[in-house]
């Protein structure tokens, strides 16, 4: 029988299959398996020390007041002081109730104040977007009802929190007596400003949504968790329970939502403004320039939110406005004392009917 040739059909020897590439890609698919496993493993692992975490947060930092029921959701509500009229603080975005912690005790000791969480931050529930000003108005006014708190009301606003109490001054003319602002955005803001203020806004806007999402896994609080090099005069108490409460999925959700809700909720204040009379308003504004990407756009900047300021003040014909050169965006923080005066000032005007300095 003809033994089969060890040579090809030309003639020369045979070549053996080549068999590199297949073990080449059978290591690589056994390493892509294995990475998978293991950013699989480190996601376990940083959703079992989240959960772990927001044990010891419930804990460590229980609420400083009252959580009161609204349509089955929890809102939490500090009441503090006795007296009329009962002040209201409302926060700025992404901030909660602490976040007044300079002015609210002082303020507290010549009338009854209320801080408190709007939906998803600090230790409210979360609740269904959008999280826009008549969503913000609607919970806060069945909080007060649920509380059995009724007006007449002082509302204190900082920067995205000027338009919510602007829209509840709108909503319930009747219980508001006095308005103070503090550093409050405007509904023309983001029209005005140069275009670089709304892509910077856009970007943070794409940040907080990814935030939001890996803060499942403990990485926003393994970022955030070191105080040592805050240089803010926020004693260190109130620190450390804002960044334990400001890194969890819940708190980066609901600012992602509030922030796109931002453009509308100017829009609702916009179409609902009406001139508030001779109703007491102080107006306070930030001298320190913004921080933004250039000179120019700084300069630009302060000088259009000066002008928008003003025209907050105008709103009312017995309004004072101060514009504060050794403050930020964070009046109440760098200068709570003047925040304190303006407010107690709008109290006894809404107790005796007196105008305010002028502007």
């Amino acid at each position: 029988m003809t033994q089969p040739s060890p040579h090809d059909s030309h003639g020369g020897p045979a070549q053996p299959k080549p068999r590199r590439p297949r073990r080449i890609m059978r290591l690589a698919k056994w390493g892509l398996a294995l990475t998978v496993l293991f950013i699989a493993l480190l996601m376990f692992a940083g959703f079992v020390y989240e959960q772990f975490a927001l044990a010891r947060i419930a804990t460590n930092y229980p609420p400083s007041g009252e959580l009161v029921d609204v349509e089955g959701r929890q809102i939490h509500m500090h009441v503090q002081g006795h007296g009329s009229p009962t002040v209201i603080f409302e926060a700025g975005l992404g901030e909660f109730s602490l976040g007044w912690h300079h002015v609210a005790a002082e303020v507290a000791q010549s009338t009854q104040v209320i801080t408190y969480d709007r939906a998803g931050l600090g230790w409210s529930d979360p609740a269904p977007a959008p999280r826009d000003s008549d969503a913000v108005v609607q919970d806060l006014h069945a909080a007060l009802q649920a509380q059995g708190i009724a007006g007449p009301y002082v509302l204190v606003g900082h920067s995205i929190g000027g338009v919510h109490v602007r829209m509840f001054s709108y909503r319930y003319p009747e219980e508001v007596k006095g308005i103070v602002l503090v550093d409050s955005s405007h509904e023309e803001q983001w029209e005005t400003f140069p275009p670089t203020v709304r892509e910077q806004f856009e970007q943070v806007q794409e940040m907080l949504w990814l935030f939001s999402q890996t803060a499942r896994f403990g990485l926003v609080r393994l970022l955030d968790s070191d105080e040592e090099n805050d240089e803010s005069n926020i004693p260190k108490s109130i620190r450390s329970t804002q960044t334990a409460l400001s890194a969890r999925h819940s708190q980066l959700t609901a600012v992602a939502e509030e922030m796109a809700a931002l453009l509308p909720s100017m829009r609702q204040t916009a179409d609902a403004a009406i001139p508030w009379g001779d109703l007491p308003l102080e107006v306070l504004s930030a001298g320190k320039p913004m921080e933004t990407t250039g000179e120019t756009d700084a300069m630009e900047i302060s000088q259009i939110w000066e002008k928008l300021q003003r025209d907050l003040a105008s709103r009312s014909t017995h309004s004072k406005h101060q514009t504060l050169e050794d403050a930020g965006h964070y009046i109440q923080n760098d200068r709570p004392d003047v925040v304190i005066d303006a407010v107690l000032r709008v109290v006894e005007q809404a107790k005796n009917g007196s105008p305010p300095n002028a502007k």
